[in-house]
């Protein structure tokens, strides 16, 4: 059998499944129906959003690791939520997105120039001899070097280098698949050559 009620804020008489649960009523549904719930909730934080920022801002940093627990593990269950998200923010907020890039980077060039410097050689020349060119990160680099072991692909020693397999004048890619870590003698050995075979 379907109840119904009348919400005491818009007056309307609708069914039980308008209302939100509430505990504290009787009937176990709370006086006002979804919509003008959710309308005077949306009135009350707009009224009292300074004092409620401070408030959470005060108990995120007494205690922050459940906050953080909670936003990893919704990331982690609903990725193409964020994702899709992350693409719409971008595309209604340009020039914040703008900022955000070039602080990164300025973060990245400070703990490692050269390691940025040579970076910026690399995909340029890449770029001036007109191959293709793929985006990858430092991360992406540094989990090509430790698979690898932190030595050359050639010889086996500590590296000192990366290098493109297929070199970028033979026409190979600047993308991650085409780049080893090899040391100075091998990699000024096998220069420009290709095919390569490592002896």
């Amino acid at each position: 059998m379907i109840q119904y009620k009348a919400c005491a804020r818009c007056k309307e008489t609708k069914s039980f499944d308008d209302f939100p649960n509430g505990k504290r009523w009787s009937d176990g549904k709370f006086p006002y129906c979804r919509e003008c719930k959710r309308a005077a909730s949306n009135a009350s934080h707009a009224k009292h959003r300074e004092k409620r920022n401070a408030k959470a801002r005060a108990r995120y940093e007494a205690d922050p690791e459940p906050y953080k627990a909670r936003a990893l593990a919704w990331y982690a269950a609903k990725p193409d939520e964020v994702k899709r998200r992350a693409i719409e923010w971008a595309k209604a907020n340009p020039a914040r997105r703008r900022e955000i890039r070039l602080a990164s980077g300025r973060r990245r060039y400070a703990l490692n120039p050269e390691q940025k410097r040579e970076a910026w050689r690399r995909r340029h020349a890449a770029i001036r001899k007109g191959v293709a060119v793929y985006q990858f990160t430092h991360e992406d680099i540094a989990a090509k070097v430790a698979y690898w072991n932190g030595k050359c692909w050639v010889c086996g020693i500590k590296y000192e280098a990366i290098d493109h397999v297929k070199p970028l004048n033979k026409g190979g890619p600047h993308m991650l698949a085409n780049l080893r870590p090899i040391c100075t003698p091998c990699n000024t050995r096998k220069s420009d050559k290709w095919p390569f075979v490592p002896v």
